[in-house]
């Protein structure tokens, strides 16, 4: 009995005997011609109380984070300026500049916690996206493939695939 090669994944070992011994068209018929693609998929949350008490906690935290980073970037201006190496305008620029990039975003989360609780119990919230893996064979549907998939979360728990 003659001994095959041993390759290092086991499709390719079936498919490397198919068209060996002539068999082309059965083994890319068995086989099938596909590929993977990456897909971005949204993730939504189911907003609970527990949920909304959690994210109100954690824009608070943010919101004291950006505060306290204002501080410090006042603090390290005053100290630079102290220094006469570096122009007083230039320093004076660059903190104003990053002060006002953390004020927009303290601004932001005072947005978002007013809304927070504005929102009814129940209603689905975009949280993030999250790349998954697809598999496109051919002859399928291209919108099937493509179409609007969600996970939502509730909790903690995906509770759907959609």
């Amino acid at each position: 009995m003659r001994e095959r090669e041993q390759l290092p994944f086991p499709f390719l070992q079936f498919t490397f005997y198919l068209l060996k011994n002539g068999h082309r068209t059965e083994a890319l018929r068995k086989r099938g011609r596909n590929m993977k693609i990456i897909k971005k998929i949204p993730v939504k949350q189911v907003l609970t109380a527990d949920s909304k008490k959690q994210l109100s906690q954690d824009f608070q935290s943010r919101y004291q984070r950006y505060d306290r980073e204002c501080q410090q970037l006042r603090f390290e201006q005053r100290k630079l300026e102290k220094r006469s190496d570096i122009s007083p305008s230039e320093i004076e620029k660059r903190f104003t500049q990053e002060i006002k990039l953390r004020k927009e975003k303290m601004n932001w989360v005072e947005y978002k916690l007013q809304q927070l609780e504005i929102l009814p119990e129940g209603s689905e919230l975009f949280i993030e996206e999250v790349e998954a893996i697809v598999e496109v064979t051919e002859g399928a549907r291209w919108d099937e493939i493509y179409e609007h998939q969600t996970i939502v979360i509730k909790d903690g728990i995906v509770i759907q695939a959609r």
